[in-house]
């Protein structure tokens, strides 16, 4: 089965933390995929922490000749740049961007957040946010917040990663509903949204806060159906091992062969337009 993944972290060679399972480099992500039978995956481009190194020139460099990786950006919305840098991002070809609430300390319904969505709104970028308990302020990202920036920005597509934890799960389901419409609504017939759930980091009891197993991602499935499921590995944070795991309880879900197709990769070909 073909598998296209969203949600992979990569740093610069000397800036990428040693601590990771992995380190996440993108000649190791490369190794990664080839472990697993990934054929191509979205990679967020992180500055070490080195905020003066010009990130995104380095990873639209890196990667202009690697067509199975598939460039998004990271925006910390109080930089006084973050507005240019997005637009840069677009012009060196990148297909979305990462934001995390809860390392830049920010609110996702802040006035500098929403002069992010508004650029990435105007050159349909896709938005991949992190959802479920973080050691930061819930009030500021928890998932019924983002309910309120979809009907603010009726054009923007994102996904809830890790689908708000188990502690939010429902409240991140309940958003993603909302927003999904149908050619014939007394026949919930033919539903289109474009809030997506995020199944990344949810298959390992070991990974709480995230953990949401193979019961409850099937229960997802049928509350907002497989073709709004993204599967994502969140390299370098877990080992080949787990990440192997993940694939093979999306395999051995109980749902028709073209669902899991979708899950685990048809769907964010479609986003993205990178069907062959």
């Amino acid at each position: 089965m073909r598998i296209f993944a969203n949600h992979a972290h990569v740093y610069p060679d000397r800036l990428a933390p040693e601590w990771k399972p992995i380190k996440g480099t993108v000649n190791n992500l490369l190794r990664f995929m080839d472990e697993l039978g990934i054929e191509k995956t979205v990679a967020f481009a992180h500055d070490g922490g080195e905020e003066t190194f010009d990130t995104v020139g380095w990873f639209a460099n890196k990667v202009k000749n690697i067509d199975r990786i598939v460039p998004f950006g990271v925006i910390n919305p109080w930089r006084e740049d973050a507005v240019a840098d997005v637009r840069r991002m677009h012009e060196h070809g990148f297909k979305g961007i990462k934001l995390h609430p809860c390392v830049y300390k920010f609110s996702v319904v802040s006035e500098e957040s929403y002069e992010v969505y508004e650029v990435a709104q105007e050159f349909n970028l896709f938005l991949v946010f992190h959802t479920g308990p973080h050691w930061y302020k819930l009030s500021h990202y928890r998932p019924i917040l983002f309910d309120q920036i979809a009907w603010d920005f009726p054009e923007l597509r994102f996904s809830m990663e890790h689908v708000g934890g188990r502690a939010f799960f429902y409240e991140a389901v309940g958003v993603i509903q909302n927003h999904i419409v149908y050619d014939n609504p007394a026949t919930f017939t033919n539903p289109k949204g474009r809030i997506y759930a995020g199944v990344t980091n949810v298959f390992k009891k070991e990974h709480a806060p995230f953990y949401l197993g193979s019961d409850l991602v099937l229960e997802l499935r049928n509350l907002v159906m497989a073709r709004h499921m993204l599967f994502g590995t969140d390299f370098p944070h877990l080992p080949v091992k787990d990440t192997q795991h993940a694939i093979e309880c999306i395999e051995r879900l109980d749902v028709a062969e073209e669902e899991k197709e979708a899950i685990l990769g048809k769907n964010l070909e479609r986003i993205l337009g990178e069907s062959d």
